[in-house]
């Protein structure tokens, strides 16, 4: 849409209010994204603690944990 704003500014037909509109708006939904990235990664990280499993290899992270040593088995 911002790409379209500008083919649209160079023509005439939109003014500059409506180009920084569309700047903005674009701007926005890339921040949108980002957060939403975010909160997606915090939250996996999150429910694999806390059920301490590693959804990607399928197995127990509790398995590979040395609980009297504290360190990860390998």
């Amino acid at each position: 849409a911002y790409n379209e704003t500008i083919q649209c500014f160079i023509i005439g037909k939109a003014d500059i209010n409506s180009l920084t509109l569309s700047l903005n708006r674009q701007q926005q939904a890339q921040r949108n994204f980002i957060s939403a990235l975010q909160n997606y990664w915090l939250n996996y990280y999150k429910i694999r603690r806390l059920t301490l499993f590693d959804f990607a290899a399928k197995l127990s992270l509790s398995d590979r944990f040395d609980f009297n040593g504290g360190k990860l088995v390998k």
